[in-house]
Parts: C-alpha cells; structure tokens; sequence
C-alpha cells in the first residue's frame, strides 16, 4: 500500500483537505474519516477530473498480501467517503461513479494562495499528464500479442519514472482499456484527464522489430513528433531512451540522468531474457491460476538466462505475493519464495 508523497492542501466546496496533516476539515472543523476512505480521498483529489480504475483503488489500498474481499472493501470506502462529504451516487457533487470502471473527482480543487508559488508551478500548472496508448501488433503473427502489450507496459513503467515530479503517465490498468478502441484522442484525453497521448504501433520478425510512435497534444488533437524505429530487438532499451528523449524535448520535460541510469540497470542486455520477461508480463497481467503459474516459469527462466535481472526478480516476486489469491497457493509456502525474489531484485538495481 503505498501513501501520498505530498505536502498539499487542496480545498473543493466547504472541504479543505490537508495531506501533510492526514486531515479533512469542514469549515475547519476536522471530519473524522477512516484510514482506507481517507487513502481513497487523497487518490481521487490528487487525480481530480480523471477516471481512477477500481483496481488502481485496490493497490493505493491494499498491500499485494493481504487478503480481503477488495472490491466489498472498495465500495465500503466509497461509502463512508460519501458519508463524509455529505455526497451520494444519484446526485454527486464529489465523487461521481463510472459504472463499470471506477470514479471520478469532479469538484473543482483549488490551492490556497498560502502554499508558494514554486509548489504550486511544480505541483499543477508544470505537470503535465500522458497516456501511452497500448501498442498496436502488426506482426504476422498473432502470438506476437505479449510482445506488443509487453511493450506498452514497458514504456509507461520507462516515461512514468523518468521525471514524476513534472510529467504523470497514466496507469497500465487504465490505458489498456483503450486497446483496439474506436474513441478518438478527443474522447479518451477527456476520460483520461490528459494533456498529451502516445500512439505506437510495432512489427516484429525474427530478431528485428519495427516501432512506430507518435505523440499528440489532446488539445486540438496536435501531432507534435513522430518517428519511426528500426532494430535489432536487442536495441529496444535504446529506443524507449530514444522515445523519452523526443517526448521530454516536446512538452518541455528536464532529463533526469541520475533516474534514466537507474532504470537502465533494472533492465538486461539478453534478448532471450527479455523476450521472457515479456512473456512472463503478459500471463501475469491475466491473473488465473493458470496463466500466474505460466509468469512464474517465464520469469524463472529469464533470471536463468540473466541472474541479474531485476525486473523479472521483481516479476517473480509479484506473481509468489499474489499466488494466493490467483492460484489458491498457500501464503505460508510462497511467502519465502517471494521474499527471496524480493531480495534478489533488490541486489540487482530495483529501486
């Protein structure tokens, strides 16, 4: 369960929210509200006038190993949240319900003039928000499916490190929804609550792999860079560096070596550990006994392939914490198997 990096105070109607404090004040007055509600208030005003998936409830939440009826606990939240806020779901002047998906913040939030003009650039007007629309497979074959969504959540997990301060990406949970859509970039920038939309396409053939990227300003649908990359699939890295660069130069982002070279060292150099890697992704992200217990190989033979791969130690460690819940493994069994993967990415460069 991860808490808010913030020392803000954001207000919306008679309600003042103070993050450094754990507190919400009506008429300065606390109102008291409980741990998970509070949590869940924090990640919807923090992404105010965006869509937050439920699932991205469940991970600000909960930890990975705890096992609870989430999406009964996420409705509880919601619940006492309203109760708080004196809102409801028929006619919500607060938190609106997307049937279906999650909720959205919908009061305007505002900044007192207290905080400093220089928090107040860096925390709202000079952040700018992207989606990484997933990728669209263009190789003949069909089994090239992991690659390509692979991909897509590699680059979101490469551009959302790179400078978090001033640039937001949008979650995988919520830009894979938009895989194969018929929406234009008008209507998912609106959903998404984003400033800029990157649309890739990749081929891949043998070891050469073809990607195809664009980005474009959602506002007035603006194509601002393109560019087109053709290499060895050992060059992938490269390329996501090569694609930060151009996305960085065009919204006006600083470069963070110190954070570009962090990210490099939790990645590998062999194409067959990678390859792997991808494959172990694209089963776990389906979340079936089945397909958890085919991550775990995959991610068992890429850190053969490399031992010092720090992704897929990471992978590993999330597929063992999550094993109970989607492969009806035994928590006391798997715990030390996670522990140790947990253990082995951190010695690889995880951070």
């Amino acid at each position: 369960m991860s808490q808010p990096d913030s020392h803000s105070t954001f207000r919306f109607g008679e309600f003042e929210l103070d993050i450094s404090a754990y507190e919400l004040r009506r008429g300065g007055q606390p109102v008291h509200l409980e741990r998970q509600p509070m949590d869940l208030l924090i990640l919807l005003v923090e992404r105010h006038r965006q869509l937050v998936w439920r699932a991205d409830i469940v991970k600000r939440l909960w930890d990975p190993g705890v096992f609870v009826d989430v999406e009964m606990g996420v409705n509880t939240a919601i619940r006492k949240l309203r109760q708080a806020l004196r809102d409801s779901r028929e006619s919500p002047a607060f938190v609106e319900t997307i049937s279906g998906k999650g909720y959205r913040f919908i009061a305007p939030v505002t900044i007192p003039a207290a905080i400093t003009a220089s928090q107040t650039s860096a925390q709202s007007e000079s952040r700018v928000m992207l989606a990484v629309l997933p990728f669209e497979n263009f190789s003949k074959e069909l089994e090239q499916e992991y690659f390509s969504d692979g991909l897509t959540e590699e680059t979101i997990c490469y551009l959302g490190r790179m400078n978090p301060e001033r640039m937001g990406v949008i979650a995988r949970t919520s830009s894979m929804a938009y895989k194969r859509t018929s929406k234009s970039i008008r209507e998912i920038g609106a959903e998404l609550g984003v400033d800029y939309i990157l649309e890739s396409s990749v081929r891949r053939e043998d070891n050469r792999v073809r990607i195809t990227s664009q980005l474009i300003r959602v506002n007035g649908q603006t194509h601002l860079w393109a560019s087109t990359y053709d290499r060895d699939i050992t060059s992938v890295l490269a390329i996501q560096r090569e694609l930060s660069t151009a996305i960085a130069q065009h919204v006006g982002l600083q470069l963070l070596p110190e954070r570009l070279s962090a990210l490099e060292r939790r990645q590998t150099g062999k194409v067959e550990a990678y390859d792997l890697y991808l494959r172990g992704r694209y089963f776990w992200n389906q979340l079936s006994a089945a397909t958890t217990k085919r991550a775990m190989e995959y991610y068992r033979r890429a850190t053969e392939r490399d031992p010092e791969y720090a992704l897929a130690w990471s992978g590993m460690a999330d597929a063992y914490s999550a094993s109970p819940i989607n492969a009806d493994q035994s928590p006391l069994q798997v715990w030390p198997l996670a522990r140790d993967a947990v253990a082995h990415a951190t010695a690889s460069g995880f951070n």
